[in-house]
């Protein structure tokens, strides 16, 4: 996990630069260029995936919040979700 984050932190930092140089590689490799660009469909992709992720565990963590309004309950709203799923 520390790696992938790592490796996560430049691709972030320089996310941009490497998509420069894979474009121009790109163009030198094959000659032309495509019309809908794979890298842009690729990112695309992960970006959704990524905010959906993070949607269903915020909604997951929200939702039982709100329906456990009881004080002693509120660690439900914490513990509930993964309790149910890995039950």
């Amino acid at each position: 996990m520390v790696f992938a984050g790592f490796i996560g932190f430049f691709f972030y930092r320089d996310g941009e630069a490497l998509i420069q140089t894979l474009h121009k590689g790109r163009m030198k490799l094959l000659g032309f260029s495509f019309s809908v660009d794979p890298l842009a469909t690729i990112h695309n992709i992960v970006t959704g995936v990524v905010y959906g992720i993070f949607g269903a565990a915020s909604a997951q963590a929200t939702l039982p919040l709100l329906f456990f309004s009881l004080p002693e309950y509120q660690v439900l709203s914490y513990l509930g979700p993964p309790l149910l799923f890995y039950h």
